[in-house]
């Protein structure tokens, strides 16, 4: 076994050396005669096709004792040729390999006479990047007539192209027929050039490229080339920030303004080499507080359970509000759920007198600055593709009252929630169904989120008359007006909209 596991990692890496050589035949034996330069081989004594690290045989098993032998104690043995079109019905194919000058080789035969006609093709397959196996299309360079009522074992030897010296490749020979029982017998398979493929990775090409942290991807791809838990990270929202805006007096209209918190958002998602989540990061700029609440901003992670993160960090939760469990979420709660803040006045101070912060064109600007916020999960426990900006489900705290939750529409309220406050004052809400936080009359909502960068309502101006489509965006459900937001003609009053703020 100890000799065993020794060829395995000899044909992992390559090393074998018997490749440019000359031949010379003695029946049916053939000897090569090395020249050594690097080579990948395949020769069946490792008595199992599922030791040939990233090789595929397709058709193609293990033949020993009885059975027709080439060489050794083992050869490959294919199926019945009886398919005159498929190229993998019985074939064998490559890892992949950087060839080198010089000639593939192998001994084939079959195991019976038959009068049938037999042939042998041989191909190479390049990268192709589009496809998420990187293997293309299979482009053929040879095909050969068999003697197909012989058992007599050949040497069969091809050119590599020049062409394809120095390329990451990989070659399938495959052998068909139009019908009849014999099988072909295949040993000895010899290329020379250096092993390309990654066994710890789908074994998915190497191409030569460095991976200092050993986790599988690439350093010209990875985004923490240095650390083998961290491999990319990707946007969730827009890479300049989306705009969350609130009006605060849910369930009551109030004076729908929709500045009573206006907060910028970037969130970035970081996973690991196989693609699961590791870390959310959260850029929060809270640009405009048009209120005398003290409100607070949170997120919760729809899907997500509690102890599937590790910890959180960056959060400012130093009152009475929350409840923070000891990996930092809020304590009581379904789905992961973080407060970002307790109340946005921590994080954006009044400056200069007034009611809010940067709402009115005559006082003075606080300046805003950016919270940031990271969630670490726990290693290999969501997928990254649990976490879209569908699965975000952010809400505002209403003047430290935990129970008073404004959501976007269609969102439901977290764990926390008052029940009783649904379906009072203008609110619509039916809990459990797509009608929440939604207006009585018109199905405006109480939250927005548009995933660019914004402006927002100067104060005691209603949004409707600043942003003069989103009243038609509202009542069709999404479906009009899906760019009311924008600096396009006919959609903005930019008399009441404060501009300066963007």
């Amino acid at each position: 076994m100890k000799n065993l596991f020794i060829l395995a990692c000899l044909l992992i890496s390559g090393s074998l050396h018997a490749q440019n050589f000359t031949t010379i035949s003695s029946q049916n034996k053939t000897q090569h005669v090395a020249i050594d330069l690097p080579t990948v081989e395949a020769d069946a004594e490792l008595g199992n096709r599922s030791f040939y690290t990233c090789w595929v045989f397709q058709g193609f098993n293990t033949t020993s004792g009885t059975q027709p032998v080439i060489s050794g104690n083992v050869s490959f043995r294919s199926s019945s040729l009886s398919n005159s079109d498929n190229s993998t019905s019985a074939a064998i194919t490559t890892p992949w390999i950087q060839p080198m000058n010089g000639k593939i080789s192998f001994r084939m035969r079959f195991d019976v006479s038959a009068s049938q006609t037999r042939f042998m093709r041989l191909f190479y397959i390049p990268i192709d990047e589009s496809i998420p196996d990187l293997q293309g299309e299979a482009v053929l360079l040879e095909t050969v007539d068999l003697p197909s009522n012989t058992t007599t074992v050949s040497l069969y030897e091809f050119d590599i192209p020049e062409e394809l010296l120095n390329q990451t490749v990989r070659f399938r020979i495959s052998f068909n027929g139009n019908g009849g029982n014999n099988r072909a017998i295949v040993d000895d398979i010899v290329i020379p050039g250096n092993f390309a493929s990654d066994p710890t990775f789908r074994c998915l090409p190497t191409r030569n490229q460095s991976d200092r942290d050993g986790d599988g991807i690439p350093d010209e791809e990875d985004d923490f080339p240095d650390d083998p838990a961290r491999a990319y990270k990707s946007f969730i929202t827009n890479a300049e920030y989306s705009t969350l805006k609130f009006e605060d007096l849910w369930p009551a209209l109030g004076d729908y303004d929709f500045n009573d918190l206006v907060n910028d958002l970037r969130i970035t998602k970081v996973t690991n080499a196989t693609n699961d989540l590791v870390e959310m990061i959260i850029e929060s700029r809270t640009r405009a507080i048009g209120a005398g609440f003290r409100n607070a901003l949170g997120i919760e992670l729809t899907g997500i359970q509690p102890n599937q993160v590790a910890s959180v960090s960056g959060t400012i939760l130093d009152g009475d509000l929350v409840r923070v469990s000891s990996n930092g979420l809020e304590s009581n709660q379904t789905h992961a759920t973080v407060i970002l803040y307790d109340d946005a006045f921590k994080v954006l101070p009044r400056v200069g007198g007034g009611t809010g912060v940067n709402v009115e064109t005559d006082r003075p600007m606080s300046e805003v600055t950016t919270q940031v916020i990271t969630i670490t999960f726990v290693p290999n426990t969501v997928n990254s593709r649990l976490l879209t900006m569908d699965m975000l489900n952010p809400f505002l705290i209403v003047n430290q009252d935990r129970g008073r939750e404004v959501h976007l529409p269609g969102k439901q309220p977290t764990s926390l929630a008052n029940p009783v406050l649904f379906g009072t004052g203008a609110d619509n809400s039916a809990l459990g169904t797509s009608n929440t936080y939604m207006t009585k009359e018109g199905s405006l909502p109480w939250a927005i989120w548009v995933n660019e960068s914004v402006p927002y309502m100067i104060e005691r101006e209603r949004v409707t008359d600043g942003f003069l489509k989103l009243r038609d965006w509202a009542n069709s459900g999404g479906n009009n007006s899906r760019e009311w937001y924008a600096d396009q003609p006919g959609n903005r009053n930019d008399a009441k909209i404060m501009i300066k703020r963007k």
